[in-house]
């Protein structure tokens, strides 16, 4: 189903759509890591190149997830992320509980 500003634009606009959402991607995985991460190496430069490295890694793997899954079914993508991420965490909970 096609709605919204994606259907309405063309040409540069829609380039400049494209472009805003891969800046707000970027930019909302640099600030969950600065959140999340927040010790790193000593200076500003040495914090500045250790954000930028994790941001590639993260945006890496987040383009990677979104080409494997691009036809993933709804009801695929329940069963999934039921099962694998569930046991996932399952197991870092139990982790967390046994040696904290």
């Amino acid at each position: 189903m096609l709605e919204g500003p994606l259907l309405e634009y063309s040409g540069p606009p829609l380039a400049l759509m494209h472009l805003m959402q891969a800046v707000q991607r970027l930019v909302v995985i640099a600030l969950g890591i600065v959140l999340f991460f927040p010790v790193g190496p000593d200076g500003i430069l040495g914090f500045v190149l250790f954000v930028a490295e994790i941001v590639l890694v993260a945006s890496l793997a987040l383009t990677l997830l979104r080409a494997s899954m691009g036809r993933m079914r709804i009801d695929q993508a329940l069963i999934f992320f039921f099962t694998w991420p569930e046991a996932l965490g399952l197991a870092g909970l139990a982790l967390v509980v046994r040696f904290v």
